[in-house]
């Protein structure tokens, strides 16, 4: 390509317009706008380079006017035209191209997802200032209503919602609770639920349940909601539920386990379904401490309070604690009486600026009263107390974790804050020995191991879960604060529990096992009119009789293998990983890895891990709510915001490897989804094929089977041949295998399937037919004719 260089001012110059007597010209097409004069070339013969891709063309105005130029523009590879709907470009990796693609459906969408993830009202889409950056952005795009808006927010809920029910409904795995009330802006009493379970893949999940209106905080009526909640989700497994200490909460867990312990969908009979609220109980211990504060807490609570009372004194601290050199950042924050956690924040912002307040106290002469200024020894207590309580804040910080596994860390922080209370109890400041005197008492009525009984056992067996500790660590840390024989009964009292958990999950997958071959009926319809013209044990045909003796051969050898004391017993008996080298161990990655060698106590392990410490996941979610239900927005309906709120919570999670798959509504299928209800339906661990007065039967039909082979049961065919190496991988297609194989629906449970009682059965009989005439036909073409 010839170079060419640009000339600015030829450009500029040909788009003034003519001044004096004549006629204003015609103003200059927009195509110049994407084009400019190429310098140096025939004054006769000018040409025009294209700004994106470089391309020069002719553009005298009465021999080629500017129509090539637009033909041009139409066609460059380098230049996105923001008005097309569909807009494509080709080029290198440094070029700024992209891929626009425009559709009204699909901006609808995405405005709804912002107003729910910024939690914007919903008359923001009727502002101006959008309305002016929508015609900006592409003027195609017709901005909605605000009630059209609210509609689109409300159906991007249900869509959300009917996935995350599926996922759960189809893992069928236990749950655990957390739930806590609030009372809005509107004066109306809402319960949040979140649930938390681990998933096949050993990761944690977090998921809002409902947010929901409750007409009071009793007992009676969380437990009512609760439930409500949990037949709306189709979740009928629960584990444990998370609350706080209010006596209200214990009876709302006795509900539940009343109406959960007949339907068999408690662990135990619900011995260990409550769980009180670690991070709440804490508060109380240190509340309980400081209920009658010191005057050095006092002190600098006066002097903190002075400097923020005025803008002016503000200033002036700031401007001293610049000469100090100090930041005045997080320094000057009030505390709230009924936390002392805020209290704990406010010592220790002041202690780093202790000499700006004493420079304060020399230049500002209105400053307190000598009484009530902080002393030396003021600031030494306040070190002293900072101290204290730095080790109560972390431990609240671990605790209301909610994306992470805290059950695990309980037993490690109870014994920290025991060791903690028994050797300040013998520090020389008698003020110090008060509060922990205090403190003590308060721990051993709530946590307190041979005092309390409102410690749950599985917090202790987390701790035995854990490969790094196992029974061994606690028993030791026992011995540490017990007497001998008290630590010996408690250490047989965790590992009791720890072993009827196993054998209570054991018995449960025991029946679900029994429960799956049960449920391989044979199929009528196919040779056999009713169950009792099935050939006897004796006949070539017994397929049946063959396969119930081999199913009870290997359910007595797997009661002999897999038993769960004998899992136990291998698993305490194993050496514990090195705690140094594994100090940071991924305990649900090590699980993982490690489920096949413990079925049993991996089980126990999954649902233990899920439990949540505290109630904050919870009190989070009314985080949310006081930002979503403001004074500016108190009309909105109790079914509104919890979409919001719920809505939220869901597309900013991590999503489910069942949640990835689409979910429509439509209820036509194709051939290849007709095939496999059809073998969902018939039970394909072990079906019967029968083809006129021949039969079949599928071997290897199972979800580790890795293909479909068909063989006939010893009948003599039409040529007067027996066929016995018959494999439908030789005479099927690939898809159609795919189509035959298919997993075992986890819904089933184990029940029965009985064709007479689908609508369908007729129709998937029909299906299956085709299926082994097609593979006749395709094995007696491919091979001799006396093979089919």
């Amino acid at each position: 390509m010839t170079s060419f260089s640009v000339d600015e001012t030829s450009n500029q110059s040909c788009s003034s317009p003519v001044l004096g007597k004549r006629k204003p010209v015609k103003p200059p097409s927009s195509v110049w706008e994407h084009f400019i004069k190429v310098e140096g070339c025939d004054p006769k013969y000018p040409r025009a380079a294209c700004k994106h891709c470089g391309a020069s063309y002719a553009c005298d105005s009465k021999r080629n006017g500017t129509t090539n130029l637009k033909r041009h523009l139409e066609k460059c590879k380098m230049y996105v035209n923001p008005l097309e709907d569909n807009v494509e470009g080709e080029g290198d990796s440094e070029s700024n191209l992209m891929t626009a693609s425009f559709t009204q459906e699909n901006c609808r969408k995405m405005l709804a997802r912002m107003v729910i993830l910024d939690e914007l009202p919903f008359k923001f889409v009727e502002s101006e200032g959008f309305h002016q950056f929508c015609r900006a952005l592409n003027p195609k795009f017709v901005i909605p209503s605000r009630v059209t808006v609210a509609k689109d927010c409300f159906q991007m809920y249900m869509k959300e919602k009917k996935k995350l029910k599926n996922a759960l409904t189809r893992s069928g795995q236990r749950v655990c609770l957390t739930t806590d009330t609030w009372t809005s802006v509107q004066n109306i009493n809402y319960m949040v639920i979140t649930t938390h379970f681990i998933d096949d893949d050993w990761n944690l999940h977090k998921r809002i349940l409902n947010f929901c209106q409750v007409a009071n905080h009793k007992g009676d009526t969380i437990g009512r909601a609760i439930e409500k909640c949990l037949e709306g989700w189709g979740i009928d497994r629960l584990f444990t539920v998370t609350v706080d200490n209010a006596s209200s909460n214990d009876v709302a867990i006795a509900y539940l386990v009343k109406k959960f312990k007949g339907r068999n969908g408690l662990v135990l009979d619900g011995e260990f379904i409550h769980i009180r609220c670690c991070a709440h109980i804490l508060n109380l211990i240190v509340s309980d401490a400081l209920k009658d504060l010191h005057v050095s807490i006092i002190r600098i609570r006066n002097a903190v309070k002075y400097v923020r009372s005025s803008p002016a004194r503000l200033q002036i601290f700031k401007d001293f604690a610049k000469e100090d050199k100090m930041s005045t950042k997080n320094c000057l924050t009030m505390d709230v009486p009924t936390r002392w956690n805020s209290t704990f924040t406010m010592l220790d912002g002041a202690i780093k600026c202790q000499k700006t307040f004493e420079r304060l106290e020399e230049h500002d002469p209105s400053y307190l009263p000598k009484d009530d200024i902080p002393t030396t020894e003021d600031w030494d207590n306040a070190k002293v107390f900072v101290k204290f309580l730095k080790t109560f804040s972390e431990v609240t910080m671990k605790f209301s974790a909610s994306m992470s596994v805290t059950s695990n860390i309980f037993f490690h922080e109870l014994c920290l804050i025991q060791e903690i209370i028994r050797e300040y109890s013998s520090y020389e400041n008698a003020l110090l020995s008060q509060m922990t005197l205090s403190m003590q008492t308060k721990f051993n009525k709530y946590w307190g191991i041979t005092t309390s009984e409102k410690t749950n056992l599985l917090l202790y067996v987390s701790v035995v879960l854990d490969p790094r500790y196992k029974l061994a660590y606690v028993n030791y840390c026992f011995n540490e604060f017990l007497e001998e024989d008290c630590a010996k009964i408690w250490t047989n009292k965790v590992e009791e529990a720890f072993r009827r958990l196993c054998d209570d999950y054991y018995m449960r997958m025991s029946k679900e096992k029994y429960s799956q071959t049960q449920s391989c009926t044979p199929i009528e319809g196919f040779g056999f009119q009713s169950q009792s013209e099935i050939p006897s044990i004796s006949s070539s045909g017994s397929y049946k009789a063959r396969a119930t003796v081999h199913d009870r051969f290997k359910q007595s050898n797997k009661t002999c293998l897999d038993d769960a004391k004998t899992e136990v017993t291998r698993y305490l008996d194993e050496a514990r990983i090195d705690c140094m080298g594994d100090e940071y161990l991924d305990l649900l990655t090590w699980w993982k890895v490690n489920a096949s060698r413990f079925k049993i106590i991996s089980q126990v392990a999954r649902d233990i891990y899920s439990i949540p410490i505290s109630t904050v996941p919870s009190e989070s979610a009314f985080s949310t709510g006081g930002r979503v239900l403001d004074s500016f927005r108190s009309s909105l309906t109790p079914q509104t915001a919890e979409a919001l709120i719920c809505a939220q919570n869901w597309i900013q999670s991590k999503p489910l490897d069942d949640m990835n798959e689409e979910i429509d509504g439509a209820e036509e299928i194709d051939e290849g989804k007709e095939m496999e209800a059809a073998f969902e339906n018939l039970n394909n661990d072990s079906m019967g094929l029968v083809k006129g007065q021949g039969s079949a039967h599928i071997v290897g039909a199972h979800t580790d089977s890795p293909c479909v082979k068909l063989k006939p049961v010893s009948k003599v065919t039409k040529g007067g041949s027996h066929n016995e190496n018959f494999d439908a991988s030789n005479s099927l297609g690939q898809g159609e295998l795919n189509k035959a194989v298919t997993k075992n629906d986890a819904q089933n449970d184990g029940e029965k399937t009985d064709p007479k009682s689908s609508p369908n059965s007729s129709k998937h009989h029909t299906l299956l037919l085709q299926l082994v005439e097609k593979a006749i036909q395709r094995s007696s073409s491919a091979g001799s004719s006396d093979d089919h």
